[in-house]
């Protein structure tokens, strides 16, 4: 299975002001186990821009993806005041598995999403 995805947008930031974080790699927990690694703060914006790539090989037992997301945040200023033009905020990460137990992630081609692993024996 190869899967190979792109998407585009632009927005308008809520109140005109927008930020960016990036936490460890569990989903959600508390800020002990799981804290913010980079923070832009929040800064004024005109308008974002987002592009992001996506990439998935499965074959059997192995897996590898990735994905990239590039953000241009126009007429971007700090809430001190400086103004800093279009700022450019980029985001990536790229992992491989593989099942010692021959499971597979099903790949659902009707939403072009991955579902949950169900495992052969408890």
């Amino acid at each position: 299975l190869i899967h190979l995805g792109c998407s585009l947008c632009t927005r308008e930031p809520d109140n005109q002001q927008a930020r960016f974080r990036a936490r460890g790699s569990l989903r959600n927990g508390p800020g002990a186990i799981n804290p913010t690694l980079a923070d832009t703060a929040l800064f004024n914006s005109s308008r974002l821009d987002f592009v992001a790539l996506e990439f998935v090989a499965q074959r059997g037992i192995w897996s590898v993806q990735g994905e990239f997301v590039n953000s241009w945040n126009r007429d971007a200023v700090t809430l001190a005041g400086v103004d800093v033009g279009d700022y450019v905020a980029r985001g990536f990460y790229a992992q491989s598995a593989w099942f010692l137990t021959g499971e597979h992630r099903e790949y659902e081609r009707a939403t072009a999403v991955f579902g949950r692993v169900i495992p052969r024996r408890n």
